[in-house]
């Protein structure tokens, strides 16, 4: 074997930038695990080549204002069920929240005196403290006082109905009474895609409508719960307006380049 081929077959195994990336990553770890254990007497694992892996390459869906506007209005807050779903909807798109958390989310978390949710996330470990906006609060206590089983659970959402009525929603459950929502407000625009949705449209658009509104991108950060800036700035590819900001003018071209 020569170290041509092994970059050869590297560079020209994907044209997917990130597959190709994960790819070299396992052969360069299968020669450092040959080399270590004396299978192979050359440092192979040398000559693979190292991409860079591109984060975020999708840009996100985001919703507007009117389309949110027109879910929450189909919800059906008469029942227990829309209840749930109404005060799920309004804290996630106020939030920012994760349907991690929002499963998670316990009746200590709720700092009713001073309009506040303070939690620990579940997927970053980090504690966090966000503003509990009056609708959201509104809907939140209607839940509690007028549908919520009773139940010795302190999680603040549980199931109202079945086997499991006043046990805690699995993240799966969440997602899915939020992707109904949406499902009922007729978007065309979700109804083309291919994969279920669900928070994480909700969290996209609270993010995007913020960075319009000339929240700075670092606040976003710290709201959506980000470790890493990179994770906000795929934002940045939604706010149209922004981009139109960055774009270079293209300089008049002297006239002895044109062809004649």
């Amino acid at each position: 074997m020569k170290p041509s081929q092994i970059i050869d077959f590297c560079i020209n195994v994907s044209d997917n930038l990130n597959r190709r990336y994960n790819i070299a990553c396992h052969i360069r770890q299968y020669f450092q695990y040959l080399f270590e254990t004396k299978i192979l007497s050359e440092r192979f694992d040398l000559f693979v080549p190292k991409f860079r892996r591109i984060r975020n390459q999708k840009v996100p869906l985001v919703l507007t204002g009117e389309e949110i506007k027109k879910a929450i209005n189909k919800i059906d807050r008469s029942s227990a069920n829309g209840k749930r779903a109404y005060a799920m909807f309004l804290l996630i798109i106020s939030t920012g929240l994760r349907v991690s958390d929002i499963k998670n989310l316990k009746l200590e978390n709720l700092d009713w005196e001073n309009d506040r949710i303070q939690l620990v996330q579940t997927k970053t470990k980090q504690p966090i403290s966000l503003k509990l906006f009056p609708a959201a609060g509104n809907a939140v206590w209607d839940w509690l006082q007028n549908a919520r089983p009773k139940s010795d659970s302190q999680e603040v959402f549980l199931s109202v109905k079945g086997r499991r009525i006043g046990q805690p929603l699995s993240t799966a459950t969440i997602s899915n009474i939020i992707h109904d929502s949406l499902e009922r407000a007729d978007i065309k625009r979700l109804k083309s895609l291919e994969h279920s949705y669900g928070g994480h449209v909700l969290r996209h658009s609270l993010a995007s409508g913020l960075l319009q509104s000339n929240v700075s991108i670092y606040e976003i950060k710290e709201l959506l719960g980000h470790k890493q800036i990179q994770s906000t700035m795929i934002y940045l590819s939604v706010d149209e307006k922004r981009l139109r900001l960055c774009s270079l003018e293209i300089p008049e071209v002297n006239s002895i380049y044109y062809k004649k």
